[in-house]
Parts: structure tokens; sequence; C-alpha cells
């Protein structure tokens, strides 16, 4: 932590914050089906594995998803947390870490 140094959650959640979909260019080549869906569950994964926060408070969910049920937009939020593989995952923080990097946070 000496060398990396500290890092600022807050900043992160207010950089995250307008953060309502990963591009699908990170989800298909680690694999993924892409759907709209699929890159707004992706944005919350990564509010949730960056900020230290719950995914069920990345600002994405707080959107409107087309007429879509909360309960079905809950249950695939949860599939696409269980079935993410490593691969993916790795990919999906490489992307998160470099494009708040690229906005000045940490």
């Amino acid at each position: 932590m000496t060398i990396r140094g500290l890092i600022d959650y807050d900043a992160r959640r207010t950089a995250l914050a307008s953060l309502r979909e990963v591009p699908g260019r990170v989800l298909q080549p680690a694999g993924q089906n892409l759907t709209w869906q699929r890159q707004r569950h992706a944005a919350a994964w990564l509010w949730e594995h960056l900020t230290g926060g719950r995914a069920t408070d990345a600002p994405t969910y707080a959107e409107d998803w087309e007429g879509s049920k909360e309960a079905s937009v809950a249950f695939a939020r949860s599939r696409f947390h269980a079935e993410l593989s490593q691969e993916a995952g790795y990919a999906l923080l490489s992307w998160g870490t470099h494009w708040l990097a690229a906005g000045g946070v940490r």
C-alpha cells in the first residue's frame, strides 16, 4: 500500500456514477453474449468490485430498464454475476481500472 498509495473510493463512486453500460467490445472477447442488459449488469459488477459497494446500489439500476420488472432485472443480475467467467472478470477489471485512470482516478 505504501508503494501503490491509498485508493480514493469516494472518487471512484463519483466517476462510476456516470457509467451505465460497459462497451460491448469489453465483453465480446471474453466470450460473453452481447446484450444491452449484460452491458448494464457489467457496469454494476464494476461498481461492486471497484467501489466496494453493492451491485444493487449501482447507478445503472436506478434508471429505467425499458419496461422490465424489478424482479426480472434482479434475477438477471444474479445470473450475470454467478456466470461471469474469470476471464471476463479480469477483462472487466482491466477495462474499468483503465477507464478510471483515464479520468484521473486511482
